[in-house]
């Protein structure tokens, strides 16, 4: 599976934590919001970057190193450090 924006592939189960789905919220134009209950950090995922949970749960996956070549800016502006969001139902 892979990130269809990035096209890097997600985190195979190594760094992917779940998500309490009470802390996403659907926005007709910009897709998936989560805010974390933590920080109160929002992140934004456009529907056609959502990728199908494989336990009908949400998850997000974070970089644990940046790609190859990559520095942090365009870590940060391309995947806001997460690497992949996997949604129930999302196709």
């Amino acid at each position: 599976m892979h990130n269809p924006y990035t096209k890097l592939p997600c985190c195979n189960g190594e760094d992917c934590q779940p998500v309490n789905m009470e802390q996403v919220e659907f926005d007709s134009d910009a897709g998936l919001i989560w805010v974390t209950e933590a920080d109160g950090q929002r992140y934004s995922f456009p529907m056609d970057q959502v990728q199908p949970s494989h336990d009908h749960r949400m998850h997000y996956c974070r970089w644990k190193v940046a790609p190859k070549g990559w520095d942090r800016e365009q870590v940060e502006r391309y995947t806001k450090p997460i690497r992949c969001f996997l949604v129930p139902g999302s196709t």
